[in-house]
């Protein structure tokens, strides 16, 4: 589990580089932000290519995808994704990110699942819960941990304490207390 949202601050390019370099395969890579501007594409002039998850899916290492859907995210098939060509080999799961940011907190609370109004009626719905309640409907969702995460922050103590000055705190928090292992990568 990592993010990779808006730019190279929140992206632990060196951990998963490295994860590239060792080769690993039939991963399950669960991104709390979209990816299709990742591994050498940017959202703006400013910022230079970096590396992120998209590498791993280029390489053909991802099996399955669980990724947060906001703003800008891109569905197989659309210019510039990292889906294109892989469609049949990938297994992916869209998740809208306000409801990705709460199974990965019911995670690292130890929450056995939730109701959210998210998504009744609609392709988020499709083979889920759905209970009424209070006249609304709502979506069973259940919490969303991983083996590994990893975050990126400015530093970090002995005990193990992140800080984010200048680096993109947003999910990292949340990864880390979900996660069996996490990783940190600080400057």
């Amino acid at each position: 589990m990592m993010q990779s949202f808006i730019g190279p601050l929140g992206v632990a390019q060196t951990l998963i580089e490295n994860l590239w370099k060792l080769g690993s395969k039939d991963l399950t890579l669960i991104v709390t932000a979209n990816i299709s501007h990742a591994g050498g594409y940017t959202i703006h002039p400013q910022f230079k290519p970096f590396i992120a998850p998209r590498i791993l899916i280029e390489a053909e290492r991802v099996r399955k995808v669980i990724l947060g859907w906001g703003v800008g995210a891109q569905f197989p098939g659309e210019e510039r994704s990292p889906w294109i060509g892989r469609e049949e080999k990938l297994d992916y799961e869209y998740l809208p990110i306000g409801v990705m940011a709460h199974r990965i907190r019911a995670a690292g609370t130890g929450m056995g699942a939730f109701y959210s109004p998210v998504g009744p009626g609609t392709w988020f719905a499709k083979g889920k819960e759905v209970r009424v309640i209070n006249g609304q409907e709502y979506l069973l969702e259940f919490p969303l941990g991983a083996d590994f995460g990893f975050v990126r922050a400015s530093k970090a103590d002995k005990l193990g304490n992140l800080y984010y000055k200048l680096s993109e705190r947003m999910y990292s928090p949340l990864i880390a207390k979900a996660c069996k292992k996490t990783i940190a990568e600080v400057d």
